[in-house]
C-alpha cells in the first residue's frame, strides 16, 4: 500500500518510526482472495496484553477486511482494540473500545466521548489492569 500524502505522514511520524514497508509485492501471495495486508496505528503490549489503536479521520469507515482482522483479534482474548477518531490530540473527541465480552464469547463495542486527556486516563486504567491481572 502506498502512503497517499508521504509529506503529511512523515510531518506526524510514530515514535520509534524507521521509515515505509511497501508491501504491495505480497498481495500475489493471498490470491486469489482480496486479503491485503495492513497495520496498526499503534500496539502496546503488557504482560500479554495488547492494546491496539486505530484511527480514523471523522466518519471514515472502517474497511470490512480490517474489521474482520480486528474483530478477530479481541476474540483471541488478549487484545483490547480502540478504534480513535481524529488523527491528533486536538482532534480527539472520543473513542470506541472493542473487548471480549465476560460472560459471552463475542466482542462488546462501547463509545467513550472524550478527549486526549480522558483518553490518556483510559489508557492508564487499561495499563494498570494489564500489569495486576495474572498473566494468562
Amino acid at each position: 500500500m502506498t502512503v497517499l500524502y508521504p509529506e503529511r505522514f512523515k510531518e506526524a511520524a510514530a515514535a520509534g518510526f524507521d521509515g515505509t514497508f511497501e508491501w504491495d509485492f505480497l498481495i500475489e501471495a493471498f490470491k486469489p482472495t482480496k486479503i491485503q495486508p495492513m497495520d496498526l496505528d499503534c500496539l502496546v503490549e503488557r504482560r500479554r496484553r495488547f492494546l491496539a489503536f486505530e484511527t480514523k479521520d471523522g466518519d471514515v469507515p472502517i474497511p470490512q477486511g480490517q474489521l474482520i482482522t480486528l474483530e478477530s483479534l479481541v476474540m483471541t482474548g488478549f487484545f483490547t482494540v480502540v478504534i480513535l477518531r481524529g488523527k491528533t490530540a486536538d482532534a480527539i473527541q472520543g473513542w470506541e473500545v472493542w473487548y471480549l465480552g465476560k460472560q459471552s464469547n463475542s466482542v462488546h463495542k462501547r463509545w467513550h466521548d472524550g478527549n486526549a486527556a480522558d483518553l490518556t486516563a483510559f489508557v492508564k486504567r487499561w495499563f494498570d489492569w494489564a500489569s495486576r491481572t495474572p498473566l494468562k
